[in-house]
């Protein structure tokens, strides 16, 4: 379900006080979140219920505060043979606080990810890694439960690792998609009264949230929302790429760039415009993002070429001794060096200028800002489809697109359903670079070749026709 749909209000807030007042005021709860902020908001609904609402009071006398009533953990009256027990009732935590000795007779995982956390393949593998260690702090396996609630991230995130368990038979699981796609346990499939009244393909609670909302929140800015149930993200083109037309190239020692889709293009080097672009993250709120360089040629036929990508979560002062390295490496080819110019980055532009003064970088490498333009990341990235679908990019043999392995060409193929896209707004930023600035050279080739392919396909179809003749 959508965010405010009352998925916390229902599984983090209602349930644990029915838990100590329907079932058993002795339960021992765990409130577990990606930050401790969302936890102690919880509890604190929790404790001005049991505090001042009338009804509840009246329903449930018996739930009353006990001896511990903190912003990070309640106790409520237990039954008197438990009145020792040290523990609390129902305690907050955050995935990054320790859990050492506790154990508790119901976890409830809610929201294990946050925007932070998505956005940084490391956090997100920790957060499984926790995921999966919370086992270990369960009072009993069989009559213990376990709740994981919250947002798909369209990677192996949490939920992803959960649904996983319950594949093995780990979990007996129950839920719902956003728009009616149903799934359920085979152990509570002969139990039709747990099964809800649903139309698949239709909205759960369309009172709340139906169809144009939900097609209006699918096209909001993708920073904020994800909703891996509203479609079917990594379709081949579903998001406007078609990277079965970015095709492998060689280089040749002397600079000479060889393609198989434009054989009849003299391409080389010498006569394009080599640029790098780069996407320093390191400012507040990116410490999980990764720092992108790519290293791009533009030929004047309009061919580009893919040159060198890194990618790494590293510090401002290992950006610039990658930049110094990166430059020097393609010195004979390279013409400028691009930053984007966003807050502290245009620090690290300045370093880099530093470093040209002393010899450190090339002298004859321009170093400029990228401009953002006023739009939005998602924005640029689009920009780059038309270069992309018309065939005029080029990579590496050695990049392929195989899911786990973190490249430019895996980011434009989940864009814009992942969080992971570093690579990708750098390689937009090409677009910009290119436009700006001239290509020097020649181009080689005839306005009667300028459907080469076509050519050289008849050329081909000549020879083999004058082959069968002579057979």
């Amino acid at each position: 379900m959508p965010r405010e749909h009352f998925k916390s209000v229902i599984v983090s807030v209602a349930y644990p006080l029915w838990l100590l007042a329907c079932v058993d005021r002795n339960l021992t709860i765990a409130l577990i979140s990606a930050h401790s902020d969302n936890t102690k908001k919880w509890l604190g609904q929790i404790r001005r219920i049991i505090e001042s609402n009338g009804l509840f009071k009246f329903a449930f006398p018996a739930i009353r505060q006990g001896d511990k009533w903190a912003e990070s953990e309640l106790m409520v009256e237990r039954d008197q043979n438990l009145s020792g027990e040290a523990q609390a009732s129902i305690t907050a935590y955050s995935l990054n606080s320790g859990l050492a000795s506790q154990h508790h007779h119901v976890i409830i995982l809610d929201d294990p990810v946050n925007e932070q956390t998505a956005a940084s393949d490391q956090e997100m593998t920790n957060a499984v890694e926790k995921y999966i260690h919370l086992e270990e702090i369960l009072r009993g396996w069989r009559n213990s439960t376990f709740i994981v609630n919250g947002t798909p991230w369209g990677r192996e995130d949490v939920l992803h690792e959960a649904q996983k368990e319950e594949r093995r038979g780990f979990r007996v699981k129950w839920g719902l998609g956003v728009l009616g796609d149903f799934v359920i346990s085979d152990e509570l499939r002969d139990y039709p009264e747990l099964i809800p009244e649903i139309t698949p393909g239709k909205p759960i609670l369309p009172e709340e949230c139906d169809e144009e909302k939900l097609d209006h929140i699918r096209q909001q800015n993708r920073e904020k929302y994800y909703f891996q149930y509203l479609c079917k993200p990594y379709d081949e083109g579903r998001n406007g790429f078609d990277l079965d037309l970015i095709r492998d190239f060689a280089e040749l020692p002397d600079g000479k760039l060889l393609c198989q889709c434009h054989p009849l293009h003299d391409h080389h080097l010498r006569f394009g415009l080599t640029l790098a672009v780069s996407d320093p993250a390191y400012t507040k709120g990116k410490e999980g993002c990764e720092t992108s360089i790519l290293v791009g040629n533009r030929q004047p036929c309009g061919c580009r070429f893919l040159l060198h990508e890194f990618g790494d979560h590293i510090h401002p002062s290992e950006y610039i001794e990658r930049a110094c390295y990166m430059a020097g490496k393609f010195k004979t080819w390279l013409r400028g060096w691009g930053v984007e110019s966003e807050a502290l980055q245009l620090t690290l532009k300045q370093w880099l200028e530093e470093k040209q003064r002393t010899g450190e970088f090339p002298l004859d490498i321009e170093i400029f800002p990228l401009e953002s333009r006023n739009r939005s990341k998602d924005a640029r990235i689009s920009g780059a489809q038309n270069p992309v679908n018309n065939g005029l990019w080029h990579k590496p043999p050695t990049m392929k697109l195989v899911e786990g392995q973190n490249n430019t060409l895996l980011q434009l193929f989940h864009w814009p359903y992942s969080r992971q896209r570093d690579r990708a707004d750098a390689f937009a930023y090409f677009e910009d670079a290119f436009a700006e600035r001239p290509v020097s050279g020649r181009s080689d080739i005839p306005d009667t070749l300028a459907h080469e392919n076509s050519l050289r396909e008849q050329l081909d179809m000549d020879l083999f026709l004058s082959e069968a003749m002579a057979e």
